[in-house]
Formats: structure tokens, sequence, C-alpha cells
């Protein structure tokens, strides 16, 4: 049983203090030739930290703040941005707090990432070239769960996508760490605990209504092993209209774009259209 807590102990501390994925060198270089408006932004949270990421302004009045999941960057959702800025999106794709090249050391699941995505509200709003009305956030997993707390309380957010999130960090740590029942995930909770986590902070399900009546889009993939289809249909349940599900077949843990590329754009940019009155927009034109 000593094992058994040590071993999840141990792996409650790596969550925490994931390996940061630095953005590749030639990356912004590569991007700005796709998206010539690109341009660097930075941005600071309520805590003190500068998070680091990438804006193009769109010509459709829309902007899409994208979150990536735990042990990723800003380059999780740069096909996805692209993608929109095809559309006439403009986007904002951001490092959350210790990944990319943003500051911190410490990642918490989803409790403090929170003020991240506040923060890159804070930074689209005081643009001139945004339409403030016209806001919409995307998130994937651990990001689904920053993005669905923050906008709560948010009403900048106008719109939601939420792709393969949990119910609550303590569902996630019982169902992903519990081999051994309380002997595995009880550790593990202690330990996010002792690291400053506030697990009660990260509890989707209990919220999730207070989004209506801004338009919600869930995305699960049907062989996803990290975040089963049930668990993110338990979330869409306790969400009230106007929402949609989107199931994508034979999809793991975010790989919609490979399972279904064609449609997977056509959904995101049908649902921004339609949640942000987008209508009759011409293409950015840019490659």
């Amino acid at each position: 049983m000593i094992t058994i807590a040590v071993r999840s102990t141990l792996h409650a501390i790596a969550m925490v203090h994931e390996s940061r994925e630095r953005i590749p060198p030639d990356a912004l270089a590569r991007a700005r030739t796709e998206v010539r408006s690109l341009e660097e932004a930075t941005m600071r949270t309520s805590d003190g930290l500068i998070l680091r990421g990438w804006f193009a302004p769109g010509n459709n009045g829309g902007t899409v703040i994208f979150t990536h999941g735990g042990g990723a960057n800003r380059m999780q959702f740069y096909p996805e941005a692209r993608a929109l800025h095809r559309h006439g999106f403009g986007f904002l794709l951001y490092d959350s707090r210790g990944s990319g090249e943003s500051d911190g050391d410490l990642h918490t699941r989803g409790d403090r990432e929170q003020r991240d995505v506040e923060a890159a509200m804070d930074y689209v709003s005081s643009r001139a070239d945004v339409d403030h009305n016209r806001i919409a956030l995307v998130g994937f997993s651990i990001g689904a769960s920053s993005v669905a707390l923050a906008a709560v309380d948010d009403s900048r957010a106008r719109a939601v996508v939420l792709c393969a999130i949990w119910t609550s960090l303590e569902d996630e740590m019982k169902t992903n760490v519990g081999k051994y029942g309380p002997l595995s995930w009880g550790p593990t909770l202690l330990a996010l605990r002792r690291y400053g986590v506030d697990i009660d902070n990260v509890r989707p399900i209990d919220r999730i209504a207070a989004i209506a009546p801004r338009p919600l889009l869930f995305v699960s993939g049907t062989r996803d092993g990290d975040t089963p289809l049930a668990i993110t249909e338990r979330v869409f349940a306790a969400a009230r209209e106007p929402k949609d599900l989107w199931i994508v077949q034979d999809a793991g843990h975010g790989e919609y774009l490979a399972a279904a590329p064609t449609e997977y754009e056509s959904r995101l940019v049908g649902f921004l259209d339609r949640a942000l009155s987008i209508r009759d927009v011409p293409s950015a034109h840019e490659k």
C-alpha cells in the first residue's frame, strides 16, 4: 500500500511539473508565411505571469481564442486557427502558464489556468480591431475546463467550443489514476492540494449551465481513452440550450482534425458563423 501511495504521489508531482514543450525555432517564420497578418502577443495574468502567443486579426468581425491542453502549447490549435482565418476569423493562440514560452512552472490542471483565459480575453478586448460582441472561446481537455469555467463569469465570451471536457478534476483523477481505488487517487488528490491546486475550483459539470444562453458546442471522439465520450455526454446533459454535441467517429483524444478534417472545419465554421451572427463573409485569401 505504501508503494502505491508513493507512486501516486510522484505521478501527481509529475502532472503539476509537466515538461515544457517549447515552440520550434522556425515556427513563427513558417506561420507568418501562411498567415501574413500574424503578430506576436503578450498578456499578463491577474497573478502576475506573462503569457505569450500569436494574434491575427480577421475580416469578418469574429475573433476566436484557443486554449490548448496539458503538456502542449499554442501549436496544438494552430491548424484550426489557420483554417478559421481562411474563413475570415481573427484568432489568438497562446501558451498557458508553464507551457511553451509563457511564464510559470506549475500546471494546476484547470484551476489557475482560468486566469490565463481571462488574460487572453483582456488582451483581445483591448484591441481596436476586434468586435467585442463577437469573441468565442475554444478549449481542449484541461483547456476546455479552463475555458468553460472562465466563460461562466465572463460575458465577453459570446460562444464556447469544448473539446474532450471532463466533469471535474476529481472525477478525472479517480478515473485515470484510480487503478487501486482510493489507494491511488487519494494520494494523488492530496498531493495536488499540497501544491496549491484548488480541486473544487475545477468542476465544470456544476457550473456549465450558467453559460446559457450563449451557444455551446461540445466535441468528443468515440476512441478517446483519456476523456471517454460518456464523460463529455454527462457535461453536455448538464448544460442548457442552446447546445450541440458532435461525436467524431474513430477519433482519439484530440484527433478530430485527423479523423474528419473536412467536417471538423465545416462544423467549427458553421457553429461560429451562427453563434457570432456572421453572414456572407469573404475568405481571408491567406494561404
